[in-house]
């Protein structure tokens, strides 16, 4: 939940490629190798340097960060044990 709380308040988001980060960022942030420090420092770069990319990914991320909310995990998971 730490990326989708970062992008309700505008972070614009690097994570790694790994776990549930491509499936929850998808075109919203950055994905990187994490244990790749010139990948991590490039993308560090991006989002300082290119202030229309990070504006696009901040309003990606904005938009996205709608669609999760503790209401709609706890629906979702009382429908999945009475399914």
């Amino acid at each position: 939940m730490a990326a989708v709380e970062a992008m309700r308040y505008g972070t614009p988001i690097i994570a790694h490629r790994g776990s549930c980060y491509p499936e929850i960022l998808g075109d919203c942030g950055i994905l990187v190798n994490g244990l790749d420090e010139k990948e991590v420092g490039d993308a560090m770069y991006r989002v300082y340097s290119d202030e229309e990319f990070r504006d696009e990914i901040v309003k990606r991320g904005l938009k996205k960060a709608e669609m999760f909310s503790w209401e709609r995990a706890v629906n979702e998971t009382i429908r999945v044990f009475y399914n």
